[in-house]
């Protein structure tokens, strides 16, 4: 009797600690096994959705888990399929086709009118390029639908108790190619900002790497990254490229000459950039 007791005693204590509980992963590419299996390294007991963004598709196990014996501890945990909302299934499938649609392809080119002309602005000022970029997807379709689908995604889920937290794993980030009017690209990720609050998610777009000028070099992250390059005006981008050499410490030398071209070489220990201006 002491021991059923104890037994008994012991399987509430576990039970408290396995609390039931809503929980959402992904899995992606996963087999109906593989997935089974990630539901139950996830939760002791409660359901977990597994989002697949390979097939599209949304599932939704019941995990439970008990204790079979004390010494040695033995557990035995069941997965069971269950049934999954519609309209989360639906939210899903959206958000994947969406950004299926912006991934492919993922280049973004910039208008004329972009307020900054080239990667060389963009390096001097991340957080006004990024915001201005943001701004600009937003009046372009297939990130508008990319943005609304996710907006529609996070508030079903939340509606079903996943969490925030979940949902920022799920939803990973888009790698972009911008092209900056003059030619220069850089590429860019974009994530979901989520105000748990109230339930609403935005685009969120920040530097990745592979800054490139015009010429198709990496874009110049010293002074000596502008030795024997040239950079022409193009779109009003000469302004920029001469702001980062000088925060590089470089010269700036002007000479008269038909055309507007920037030469720069290096000179001596120093790089000297020599600006032609059109006549």
């Amino acid at each position: 009797m002491i021991m059923k007791t104890t037994v008994a005693a012991a399987a509430l204590i576990f039970a408290a600690h396995s609390f039931a509980d809503e929980r959402a992963i992904s899995c992606n590419g996963c087999s109906e096994w593989q997935k089974e299996q990630a539901a139950s390294r996830t939760i002791q007991r409660g359901k977990v959705t597994v989002f697949d963004d390979v097939q599209a598709s949304v599932s939704r196990y019941n995990v439970f888990t008990e204790m079979l014996d004390l010494r040695p501890r033995t557990t035995w945990t069941s997965v069971y399929r269950t049934s999954v909302d519609s309209g989360l299934k639906q939210a899903w499938s959206s958000y994947v086709q969406s950004v299926r649609g912006v991934e492919h392809p993922g280049v973004v080119h910039l208008p004329d009118e972009f307020p900054m002309r080239s990667v060389a602005g963009a390096l001097q000022d991340p957080s006004f390029t990024t915001t201005a970029i943001e701004n600009h997807l937003l009046t372009l379709s297939r990130f508008q639908q990319l943005n609304n689908s996710a907006a529609s995604l996070v508030s079903r889920a939340l509606q079903l108790d996943l969490g925030v937290i979940d949902l920022k794993d799920i939803l990973d980030a888009i790698t972009i190619e911008v092209e900056f009017p003059d030619g220069s690209t850089m590429d860019y990720t974009i994530t979901f900002s989520m105000n748990q609050g109230t339930g609403l998610s935005r685009l969120e777009v920040s530097p990745y790497d592979n800054a490139m000028g015009p010429d198709g070099l990496p874009a110049p992250t010293s002074a000596l990254g502008f030795r024997n390059r040239t950079f022409e005006d193009r779109n009003g981008s000469l302004m920029e490229w001469i702001s980062l050499a000088r925060s590089f410490g470089i010269r700036v030398h002007q000479s008269g000459s038909n055309g507007t071209i920037m030469e720069c070489r290096a000179s001596g220990s120093t790089v000297v950039c020599t600006v032609r201006l059109a006549k």
